[in-house]
């Protein structure tokens, strides 16, 4: 078994001896000829599954304090009718092992030997090529399909072991596991039993095979739930051709690729031009005084030609083939024509739109019809920002130390409190509750649904809010692709040991909370049949505190804000998760619509996506009806709106805001948002024009050319409609503004007191420096500008959420969209955390060099997995009973410590585990190689000191030496003085972790990249070694009570 060395001579994590006379002699005695296959030494292995979601499983663990003796091999007999589980599956190697002609034993897996390199069977074998799997047949797909090769199951777990080894709550005989035993799990804290590398994987290989009922109960589950295409609105193929949600999009882009560079040193012909540019110029060939006219074409100075556009672009069109070709209009690249004079002399018609082609002024000087202060030059004064309450932040905690540290978690506790808001010690106390909450949602789902209390079965413990955070800790320190690398020490490739997350939650317990995990009351559950079905049940939980907690901490919300969807991947089936078009590297997962602020990004409500979100006529398409949900949960949020009993959201707006939002939101909500005093700014879709399109840029195709560059910079085509209520009415005068101009295609912008002005200029743009510098213009106006300097927001937020990279595999679909909400409300505590290193909210708190995304990241993940309730650095943490449990005078943490804590968290030193395993080994004759508490140990070792005949190089201090530590097998200096103490040092606790080996077999480095220890580091790494030795002493009084 691996591990386990009772005086016999040194074994291989197999089991069998090290050396070959002692190989022999084992085969001898346990009745193996030569010729019988042998057992082949366990090579690492990683468990990496494929990126799909699953739930967890517990396993039998009765709490044993002392280790039952480790069970023996039988003798090995091939003719036996009866033979072990572990010794049939060792013995039976031809379907896992081949031998090469040299001797070597390879694995099946490989083909050609690793020692001589022949091939297996002497000659290479031919190249089968796989057939492509049938996307479109209704193939049953089977677990083999999707199973990672993993080991085969063990059925007797090792009880001891030495590398890979560490302490956890499942007992090491457990055989089998099954998810009909939930077994007891016990907490973080507790240390009983061991758990090894091997039970990690089978670990892992169970929870990966639990696929629950697949239903849509709470079960773990593939789903099977019917696909829902609430994702995408219901049109036909001709619709999308026709209005192409990213086409639209890319047109009003400014990127490069819109772009006329400058090659001509000339005075500039329109306003914001960049000094020596001009605007594109029709083709040196075209001429018109030459240009033929066609059949019934008038000339163009008779031409009805309102914008002043030039012939080169303004041209005719004509119906009709051959002889019956007859003139039609004169039309612009993108389609489009002037409106016809009436008999005012006025170009209005359709519901009152009157069309205007030069510059446009709003006639009233009423800040009510356009955005009060924004200019041209300056869209977004600073007068229309959000401000947080930095009285409010006091009053929680905030101080210069906490910014000047860098305190990462204290922003999000702001935002999901880990104690009970009204057991917090701060008076008025406006947050909601969210890990307290969770745990009371888990413990009453594992005990009541799960049947988790030990009366039946095993006992699983209820888990704490520390615990929970812990474990969301470790969720964003993995760096795995699976998480349960994070446990294996014996790592191969890319993965990777993480000594922080082994110390901080056994692999048992982390999964045992991920398969009991509840967001809610598992005994209010509504189904698809019940009227009042909310599909969001299981999750909104995180989305719901998240944004009213932030609005607590707002004094002032900002008067611009964007509307957009926030996407996640998952290829599950369910109600609110189906095929996600438009979203790159997203083919199937869910969305909900956010209502962000332009400039902070922080999420002032939200709305769910999919059917069952209830459509009020007019509006029932699904931009609108959500903006008009969004609209509606943000009234209450206005100073002087009523507010419904209960509602306790802060009013931090001081007027109805400013929103933009995308082609899939417009329509004829603008009307309403006019109506009500709203503001908005919308790309338009081709069926939701507000005119007949012939009038306007239309047409989704237009060939990029020298036509329709020159195009680009002709006048727009701009609406405008003046709106009054009926009288006696409580709705609003409006104004109505609508933009249509020619860029790569068709561009159509869409407002409702947005703008005071509307026309054309030009946005100078340049990039690089000296002879490479290139200077360029984009043709824009207003309209424009306010859509691009605003619509980025959510873009934004999308982006950061990739920092997090919260990933594990459940197969409860509603954990993605859990992950999910975790990772907005972290992407809100670091907008939160830049608003205030930025000095605007308190000047004592500015930070000269704030944390970027990754550093906050990296910091809050490692103070996440070392919270402890007992250092009570957060409000409540002294209610907990984490806490009250202690006696008073080991409560809280010495200011020193806690930033001692914050400063070491960047030094990466050994695990709990592999201090235990070096500080009290479990083989009878081993001997500690830590002394510092032991000097009959440290007799022992000096005494083992030998001259060896070749040069080595120290552990210690990396310099050449000749002696080695018999008892360690390690070079080491070894004289008395202190230059040459190295032994000394070897051997102390406090430098565990630092030598050249260490750096290798604990911390998975390279000797390559391996230096001495700096004095800060050995500090570092002694204030590590307290730690653990506390919490070793911690856990054998805690054995002992």
């Amino acid at each position: 078994m691996p591990g386990i060395n009772n005086g016999n001579p040194p074994t291989t994590d197999a089991g069998t001896p090290s050396t070959p006379a002692d190989r022999s002699a084992f085969n001898v005695v346990n009745n193996r000829s030569a010729a019988a296959p042998q057992i082949p030494p366990a090579s690492g292995m990683v468990f990496t599954p494929i990126g799909t979601t699953g739930g967890g499983v517990s396993f039998a663990n009765p709490t044993a304090i002392t280790m039952p003796p480790p069970p023996q091999l039988p003798p090995y007999n091939p003719n036996a009718a009866t033979t072990t589980a572990a010794v049939a599956a060792a013995a039976d190697t031809s379907a896992t092992t081949w031998q090469c002609v040299c001797g070597n034993v390879c694995l099946a897996s490989k083909a050609r030997c690793g020692q001589c390199n022949k091939w297996r069977g002497g000659k290479r074998q031919p190249y089968k090529k796989k057939k492509k799997n049938n996307n479109n047949s209704n193939n049953t797909t089977t677990e083999a399909a999707h199973t990672p090769n993993l080991p085969s199951s063990v059925n007797v777990l090792p009880a001891g072991g030495s590398g890979g080894t560490r302490l956890s709550g499942i007992s090491p005989m457990t055989v089998g596991f099954d998810d009909g035993s939930t077994i007891r799990s016990v907490g973080s804290s507790v240390a009983s039993v061991v758990e090894t590398n091997e039970m990690i994987r089978e670990m892992a290989m169970a929870d990966y095979r639990n696929n629950g009922d697949g239903g849509d109960s709470d079960e773990e589950g593939e789903g099977g739930f019917e696909v829902v295409e609430s994702m995408l609105e219901c049109t036909s193929a001709r619709e999308r051709a026709t209005n192409d949600h990213q086409e639209i999009e890319a047109n009003v882009s400014d990127a490069m690729e819109n772009c006329t560079y400058a090659n001509v040193a000339a005075p500039a012909a329109l306003k914001g031009a960049p000094e020596g540019w001009i605007p594109p110029q029709p083709d040196s060939r075209f001429n018109p005084d030459t240009q033929t006219l066609g059949p019934g074409e008038p000339p163009f100075s008779t031409v009805d030609n309102p914008g002043n556009w030039s012939q080169y672009t303004f041209r005719p069109k004509f119906e009709g083939k051959g002889a019956s070709r007859q003139y039609k209009s004169h039309e612009m690249p993108a389609g489009a024509t002037p409106v016809p004079l009436n008999n005012e002399g006025k170009r209005i018609c359709e519901d009152g739109w009157e069309y205007l082609y030069t510059p446009w002024k709003h006639p009233k000087n009423d800040p009510s019809f356009y955005r009060e202060g924004a200019t041209r030059d300056d869209f977004f004064p600073a007068d229309r920002s959000c401000q947080l309450d930095g009285a409010l932040l006091k009053k929680m905690g905030l101080n210069e130390k906490r910014m000047q540290d860098g305190d990462a978690l204290f922003f999000l506790q702001l935002l999901t409190p880990f104690c009970d808001p009204k057991l917090s010690g701060i008076d008025g106390d406006p947050r909601k509750e969210f890990y307290c909450d969770v745990s009371e949602l888990t413990s009453s789902y594992a005990f009541g649904k799960k049947k988790s209390s030990g009366n039946y079965g095993n006992k699983f413990e209820a888990p704490t809010a520390e615990e929970l955070v812990n474990w969301d800790g470790i969720v964003i320190e993995n760096k795995n692709d699976f998480i349960g690398d994070s446990w294996i020490t014996d790592t191969i490739g890319d993965t990777m040991y993480n000594p922080l997350i082994a110390d901080t939650m056994y692999f048992r317990r982390w999964v045992d909370i991920k398969r009991n995990l509840k967001l809610c009351d598992w005994t209010k559950e509504t189904t698809r049949d019940d009227p009042n079905y909310d599909p969001t049940q299981k999750y909104r939980l995180i989305w719901d505190v998240t944004t009213h907690n932030l609005n607590q901490f707002i004094k002032k919300g900002g008067k611009d804000v964007v509307v957009d969807e926030t996407t996640w991947p998952n290829m599950s089936y369910a109600d609110v998760q189906s095929v996600v078009k438009g979203k790159p590297g997203v083919s199937k997962g869910g969305q909900h619509t956010v209502l962000v602020d332009r400039e902070r990004r922080y999420i002032y409500t939200w709305v769910p996506r999919h059917k069952w979100v209830k459509r009020a006529p007019p509006f029932t398409q699904q931009g609108p009806a959500e903006l008009k949900l969004l609209l509606d949960q943000c009234l209450p949020l206005v100073q002087g709106e009523e507010q419904e009993p209960g509602d306790t959201r802060r009013q931090i707006f001081e007027e109805k805001f400013h929103v933009t939002a995308d082609n899939h939101f417009s329509g004829k909500i603008l009307d309403y948002m006019g109506e009500r005093g709203w503001k908005g700014t919308m790309t338009t879709r081709r069926d939701r024009l507000p005119v007949n399109k012939k009038y306007l840029h239309h047409k989704k195709e237009t060939p990029i050319n020298q036509v329709s560059k020159v195009a680009r910079y002709e006048n727009p085509v701009i609406l405008v409609k003046h709106s009054t209520p009926p009288e006696g009415s409580e709705l609003k005068h409006y104004t109505r503004t609508h933009c249509s101009f020619q860029s790569t295609g068709s561009c159509n912008i869409s407002m409702v007191n947005a703008c005071q002005e509307i026309g054309l200029y030009v946005r100078p743009k340049e990039r690089g420096r000296g002879n490479d510098k290139r200077i360029w213009g984009i043709e824009d106006n207003e309209a424009r500008d306010l859509y691009l300097f605003s619509y980025s927001a959510v873009d934004k937020i999308d982006q950061m959420l990739g920092n997090w990279n919260e990933f594990y595999i459940s197969w409860k679909w509603w954990h993605a969209p859990t992950r999910h909400g975790k990772s907005l409300a972290k992407c809100m505590a670091y907008e939160m955390y830049k608003e205030c290193a930025s000095g605007q909210v308190d000047p004592a708190w500015k930070v000269d060099k704030p944390m970027s995304a990754k550093a906050f990241r990296r910091t809050m993940a490692k103070q996440m997995c070392n919270y402890r309730a007992r250092n009570t650095f957060y409000p409540g943490d002294d209610k907990l009973r984490n806490t009250t449990k202690l006696p008073k005078k080991r409560r809280g943490m010495k200011r020193s410590n806690v930033n001692a804590s914050i400063n070491d968290e960047d030094h990466v030193g050994v695990s709990y585990a592999q201090f235990l395993d070096a500080k009290r080994p479990r083989g009878r004759t081993e001997v500690s190689r830590l002394c510092g508490d032991n000097f009959g140990n440290l007799g022992l070792h000096m005494a083992s000191i030998k001259t060896v005949k070749s040069r080595k190089i120290c552990e210690v201090c990396g310099k050449p030496c000749w002696k080695v530590c018999g008892v360690c097998n390690m070079p080491m200096h070894s004289g008395i003085d202190a230059s040459n103490s190295c032994w000394l040092t070897y051997h102390d606790d406090n430098f565990f972790g630092l030598t050249r080996g260490d750096n290798v077999k604990l911390l998975q480095g390279k000797k390559s990249d391996w230096k001495p220890p700096t004095a800060a580091t050995i500090d570092a790494n002694t204030r590590h070694i307290a730690k653990l030795k506390k919490r070793m002493a911690d856990d054998i009084s805690e054995e002992e009570d």
